[in-house]
């Protein structure tokens, strides 16, 4: 269990706010707006809250429950759930 926790925590601390970081000015532009620095200001936090709020319990099931076989499908799916709530 140690090394789940330890996959989950590295995924949460560093990989998930530095993509979510690239995301919000990346929708900007699709926006057709420029990469406003004001909308990563207003809407990161509330982001990564609602990150935190998923992909943990999601991640702890996949590296603990989830066969290897299923993995991919399983985070497909979560991902698409995510796509919605964004």
């Amino acid at each position: 269990i140690a090394a789940v926790m330890k996959k989950v925590f590295l995924d949460q601390a560093l990989v998930s706010p530095l993509l979510h970081s690239f995301f919000l000015p990346m929708m900007a532009v699709f926006d057709g707006c420029g990469p406003e620095e004001e909308r990563l200001r207003c809407k990161f936090v509330p982001l990564l809250k609602m990150n935190y709020c998923l992909w943990p319990a999601v991640h702890l099931t996949t590296f603990s429950i989830i066969p290897l076989r299923h993995r991919v499908m399983w985070v497909n799916c979560w991902a698409c759930v995510w796509m919605g709530i964004l």
